[in-house]
């Protein structure tokens, strides 16, 4: 009977740079897989199961900061592997985690983000304008 898998977000095999901090940063000599949800990567030092940690990692879209429990650790002969749940990342951090695992999915937000980027002038220009003459 095969085992049925949990994981509620598709991993991806992407390199992708990251730094543990904290009390006993250590670093990363591998990453497995990542998705929206989580990591899966190599250590040098074993953490602990239910460990918080935190992270950053480095997307070309811009680096993510952020924190994740540890959900499981396994001794491998190059060190040890370890699986983290990622815990409320907030919107930037999830923007840039998808542009860089889904491109083809951004393409909507990208032309929104532009339209932002165009009328906040103009508008920002408008509201002076009006103040100025209104008085």
């Amino acid at each position: 009977m095969a085992e049925t898998d949990r994981r509620r977000h598709h991993r991806y095999d992407q390199e992708v740079s990251v730094q543990l901090r904290g009390q006993n940063p250590c670093s990363v000599l591998h990453v497995i897989d990542i998705s929206m949800g989580g990591l899966g990567f190599q250590l040098s030092e074993p953490l602990k199961v239910g460990q918080k940690i935190a992270f950053r990692m480095d997307l070309p879209a811009g680096p993510v900061d952020g924190v994740a429990v540890v959900r499981w650790l396994a001794p491998h002969h190059l060190g040890w592997r370890c699986g983290v749940e990622l815990r409320d990342p907030g919107y930037l951090a999830r923007r840039r985690m998808r542009l860089f695992l889904e491109p083809w999915s951004f393409n909507a937000l990208r032309v929104f983000d532009r339209l932002l980027i165009v009328l906040a002038p103009t508008i920002l220009a408008l509201a002076i304008l009006d103040s100025v003459f209104s008085r």
